[in-house]
């Protein structure tokens, strides 16, 4: 009796498995699932949950929006059917062992496809070895990769988006830097730093005395570390030390909200630098809607505006229609997160399957069509195809690496203020009846600027 039981039971594991690892239609077709299943584990709450917020979060959503309720779904050869992405989302908290937690849990039951990658740089690198392990591909968001960009070879599925440090940022920042040193009287320009004390801060700051170093134009006057998440009692009195130093230039690299304590508590205290580059911060619509004209002058990271193709515009135009608005837009890695994910869908679709290899091969291998026209990934050193290893966003497929905001009136046909030329369209999401606004127009690299760049800034307007 107990063997007939034992039998029985097995009998219905093999037919439970068998049902879980796929049947078919009849016509010895396997049969298609409802949904393209992507995980995420992204911080919903907690003091990262500004990224998900801003960030890639209303990307995933318009993306899913365009796949699901536009398109329909993606294409699967494999199936023969047109296909929904459902991407499941589990709130991390903002904190790292929990993210890591659900990615191990969730990405060993072979139920998804692909993954997208969580907020911010220590999160993205401690998440790309750990889908590696479980072979799924990850289409990274929030996040640079210097750490780990050497060693992508050993994380097959990791694919990062976002433009970073030395991919290609703060080479570009120090030529900007070195065209501002023309501009001072003694041909120098005198630069202090303000650093978060995690993997962001000590990336960005140490590319920064490093691609700085050969240029005898830049004179870095100091650096000082503060704690992740600092306000305005601890980054006031570094802004006063900064300016005490005579400093010309204050970089902030840091995550919010300390840039935006850091420079309201300038705007407060009448504390005037004639430049200011921010990490993640300036890049937000938020920042000018914070500011205002104060904006003026203030660069960050990024960078794209609906200026840079007629694609980028018409993607823009559709996010601002989506969210009711310009204040969702991210100006530094909105386009590369959507992107990196058209690339996951162009993958699919070209693989034919929602094998995650197969998927991953397509990704390593082929240039496709994106809102930033031919996308491609690379190896550090810029190889392609990128073969068994992991892949950076090509630098080629990059808009843009610094912005800095500008005053744009429709007295001057909506170009930046005392520039003539020819006249740019309106932007989408400005009322009607609006005479000015700010862009944060590109100024660097050379070759793929919308405008010319001010220095110094404009002094506080009160």
């Amino acid at each position: 009796m107990k063997n007939r039981i034992l039998f029985i039971s097995l009998a219905v594991v093999l037919a439970l498995s068998v049902g879980l690892i796929g049947c078919d239609d009849g016509d010895g077709e396997p049969e298609a699932p409802d949904y393209i299943y992507i995980f995420a584990s992204r911080s919903v709450t907690g003091p990262l949950s500004v990224f998900e917020d801003t960030a890639m979060g209303p990307i995933y959503k318009y993306w899913q929006h365009v796949v699901n309720d536009v398109n329909g779904g993606i294409y699967v050869e494999e199936y023969d059917k047109t296909i929904p992405v459902y991407i499941d989302v589990k709130d991390d908290g903002s904190d790292m062992e929990t993210m890591t937690n659900y990615l191990h849990t969730n990405l060993v039951t072979e139920k998804y496809v692909a993954a997208i990658g969580p907020c911010c740089t220590p999160f993205l690198e401690a998440a790309g070895p750990i889908a590696s392990l479980y072979g799924i591909p990850l289409v990274g968001a929030e996040g640079g990769c210097t750490s780990v960009a050497q060693e992508m070879d050993k994380y097959p599925y990791m694919f990062s988006n976002l433009a970073f440090s030395n991919w290609n940022q703060v080479p570009t920042l120090c030529e900007i830097l070195d065209e501002w040193a023309a501009e001072e009287e003694d041909g120098v320009i005198d630069v202090y730093i303000l650093s978060i004390d995690d993997l962001f801060g000590v990336e960005y700051t140490g590319q920064f005395f490093e691609f700085s170093e050969p240029y005898d134009t830049i004179n870095i006057l100091g650096e000082l570390k503060h704690p992740p998440f600092s306000t305005g009692e601890v980054i006031g009195p570094h802004v006063e030390l900064a300016k005490a130093a005579g400093a010309d230039v204050l970089i902030l690299n840091t995550y919010p909200p300390t840039p935006f304590d850091a420079v309201g508590y300038a705007i407060e205290n009448g504390i005037n630098f004639k430049g200011i580059v921010t990490g993640p911060a300036a890049c937000y619509e938020g920042w000018y809607l914070t500011f205002g004209l104060n904006s003026v002058g203030v660069c960050g990271y990024g960078a794209w505006n609906e200026y840079s193709s007629t694609a980028l515009s018409d993607f823009a135009a559709g996010m601002i229609d989506y969210y009711e608005g310009r204040a969702i837009m991210d100006w530094w890695g909105g386009h590369y997160y959507y992107a990196g994910l058209e690339m996951l869908e162009k993958a699919i679709e070209e693989a034919g399957s929602l094998k995650p290899l197969e998927v991953r091969d397509v990704l390593a291998s082929e240039k496709l069509d994106t809102i930033l026209g031919e996308t491609w990934y690379t190896t550090y050193d810029g190889t392609f195809p990128i073969g068994a290893s992991g892949g950076l966003l090509a630098i080629a497929s990059h808009v843009g690496e610094v912005g800095q905001w500008q005053h744009v009136t429709e007295a001057n046909g909506w170009l930046p203020d005392g520039v003539t030329g020819t006249a740019r369209e309106k932007p989408a999401g400005i009322a009607g009846d609006a005479t000015e606004y700010m862009i944060f127009e590109v100024i660097g690299p050379e070759g793929k600027t919308t405008a010319d760049w001010i220095y110094p800034k404009p002094d506080w307007v009160s």
